[in-house]
Order: structure tokens, then C-alpha cells, then sequence
């Protein structure tokens, strides 16, 4: 009798004292905000892919996927050089190089929204970072912005900085086909516009 009531407390203890699931861990659901918030913004449904980018501050305030996130969707939301949403793009990337400082894609992000936001050397800085990094960059969630757009943003960075020769070779790397004159400061201006959207 004493054994089988051993017996059976050592059995309550094994099959009560199992630890019961409590459902996803956090890194489950940060992963899948991440990919939720990527496949909104690949659907160009920025505003909604900040709010699930959000979601994740909830669970890790410094995760860097998630900064990036919001500074890419606020960088494609904002409409001209004023606009808010640039300022709100640059602090997200440089959020994220605060944990991270040599994430390619941030640092691309911030060349965009500071070639924008006429800051042209610091433009320079990290577009030059990236390429120096990686000459074939293409951002991985979103194709379309690439090593020409960084060299496009060399460009008119120079350019602006009045330094016509740097702008016109920049331009030479990603139209070799045609004549880039540097001493011809309004036709490089042309140049520099025409590219835009065709890198």
C-alpha cells in the first residue's frame, strides 16, 4: 500500500508538474509582425505596414528589422521635401544604425531621405557606406532600390555641392552610353532628373 501511494505520488508529480504551453514565443511573434509588416509594405499599403512594424515595439523596442520597416514605409508615404514623414524616416533609420551601424539598409534608406532633405554631404556618407560595403546592393525587401539609386544620389548630391566632375562621373557609372559634360552644369541637371526612376 505504502508503495503504491509512492507510486502514485511520483506519477501526480511527472504528469501535473509538466509545464503547460503558453502559445507563441516572442521571437514567434515579432518574426511574424516582421513578415506581416514587410507583406503589407510590398503591397504598398505603407500605413497599415507601420502599424504592424509598431506592434513589435511592444515586444522589443530596439529591434532593428522593425525600425527599418517604419523608416522604409514613412520614406515611400512622404510627398516632397517638407514633408513630416522624411524627418520620421530618418530618426526610424537611425534608430536602427544606433544597434546596428553598418546595416546596409538603413544606411540606404537615410541616403534617400537625406538627398531629399537637401543634407547632401551627409547624403554622400551613406550612400558611399553602402557602396563600399557592397557595389551590387539591392535592397532585399524591395528591389527596386539598388546600388544605381545610391550612385543616382552621389550624383545630385555633387551636383548641389557644385562639384560638377564628381557628379558627372557618378552619372558615367550608370550611363555609360552617354556624354555627362561638367562643364555644362544645367545639362547634367537634366541628366540627373531623367535617371531618376529608370536605375
Amino acid at each position: 500500500m505504502k508503495k503504491n501511494l509512492i507510486l502514485l505520488f511520483i506519477l501526480l508529480f511527472v504528469f501535473c508538474g509538466k509545464k503547460k504551453s503558453t502559445g507563441p514565443d516572442i521571437n514567434e511573434i515579432i518574426n511574424s509582425l516582421i513578415n506581416e509588416g514587410w507583406s503589407l509594405y510590398s503591397s504598398k499599403d505603407y500605413s497599415n505596414a507601420v502599424i504592424k512594424f509598431g506592434e513589435i515595439f511592444k515586444y522589443d523596442n530596439t529591434n532593428t528589422d522593425a525600425y527599418i520597416g517604419v523608416g522604409w514605409c514613412y520614406a515611400r508615404l512622404a510627398f516632397g521635401s517638407g514633408d513630416q514623414k522624411y524627418n520620421l524616416a530618418q530618426e526610424n533609420f537611425e534608430k536602427a544604425l544606433v544597434k546596428e551601424p553598418d546595416n546596409l539598409d538603413a544606411l540606404a534608406g537615410l541616403a534617400l531621405v537625406l538627398i531629399v532633405k537637401n543634407h547632401y554631404e551627409d547624403a554622400i556618407n551613406a550612400a558611399q557606406s553602402v557602396l563600399e560595403k557592397d557595389s551590387n546592393y539591392v535592397f532585399k525587401r524591395d528591389n527596386q532600390i539598388s546600388a544605381g539609386d545610391l550612385i543616382l544620389i552621389l550624383a545630385q548630391a555633387y551636383y548641389y555641392l557644385g562639384n560638377y566632375e564628381k557628379a558627372a562621373d557618378q552619372l558615367d557609372i550608370i550611363d555609360p552610353g552617354n556624354y555627362h559634360p561638367a562643364n555644362k552644369p544645367e545639362t547634367l541637371l537634366t541628366q540627373i532628373q531623367a535617371l531618376w526612376g529608370n536605375v
